[in-house]
């Protein structure tokens, strides 16, 4: 074999191993497991009112973009899909008011009366759902009438598997439900907790197929030191929150496939 012959040989021999490279990345990120994040403004991470809320919205997007959902991905081998399902700012369980302005204006919030077009009919196969803080502390929802709406968005997302989360620590300062104070934002934040836990337990013990809870009810510490406003994630709190959800979904027996603690 002349000197040329084996130069072309070995510049085929790395062609083939690149095409073998770059074909196994895309069977590994085509086999990833797709997770949809759902909820409201904890999962958006923008903290915004229903005036003004495409001008709030778009100062809020780099927070979005980098929401919770999306520090599990590098994290992970499956992926979380974010966009305008990942979050709606004052969204709620049961249905209230429709958004006044924003990139829902004119649709009602409430996840239940959407759940076909904004979960059901998605392909993704696992869905995380954080929901219920505002049903309470913006629109005076009881406890009952938020637990009964849980259980029926729970049974309506019954064909993929389900994550539920609670919500983490709410400082008493706040301002984010005014004119409700803080320390009753807070009183609140505990009795929806474990109305999600109710629901979630009531739920799993009627199914086979059960719902993993993500308890952030102590995520943090220090309400001020990792919130934006006394509630929603800033960066240093949004970590947490991801690895809470990576340690309740992927330690002990992992919840869904190729999902691993690194």
């Amino acid at each position: 074999m002349t000197k040329r012959e084996v130069v072309l040989v070995r510049i085929f021999a790395c062609l083939v191993g690149l095409v073998i490279s770059v074909t196994s990345t895309a069977v590994v990120a085509q086999s990833k497991t797709m997770v949809l994040a759902t909820g409201d403004s904890y999962t958006r991470r923008t903290p915004c009112q229903s005036t003004n809320y495409e001008y709030c919205d778009m100062n809020y997007q780099l927070l979005h973009d980098q929401s919770y959902a999306t520090y599990l991905n590098p994290a992970t081998f499956y992926r979380v899909t974010t966009g305008d399902n990942s979050g709606r700012g004052g969204e709620t369980c049961t249905t209230q008011e429709a958004f006044s302005s924003g990139p829902w204006t004119g649709q009602a919030r409430g996840l239940l009366a959407q759940v076909n077009d904004r979960v059901v009919r998605r392909a993704e196969g696992v869905v995380s759902v954080l929901i219920g803080i505002n049903d309470v502390n913006a629109y005076g929802v009881s406890l009952p009438e938020l637990g009964n709406c849980l259980l029926s968005l729970y049974e309506a997302m019954s064909a993929k598997k389900i994550i539920a989360l609670t919500y983490p620590p709410v400082s008493n300062t706040t301002r984010v439900w005014a004119p409700m104070g803080g320390g009753l934002a807070e009183q609140n934040r505990v009795r929806v907790n474990q109305t999600i836990r109710t629901a979630v337990t009531y739920y799993n013990s009627r199914h086979s197929e059960k719902i993993r809870l993500v308890d952030l009810a102590t995520v943090w510490p220090d309400p001020g030191a990792y919130t934006v406003d006394g509630a929603h994630p800033n960066a240093q709190g949004a970590i947490l929150m991801a690895k809470r959800w990576l340690q309740d979904v992927c330690g002990g027996t992992s919840f869904i496939p190729n999902c691993y603690l690194h």
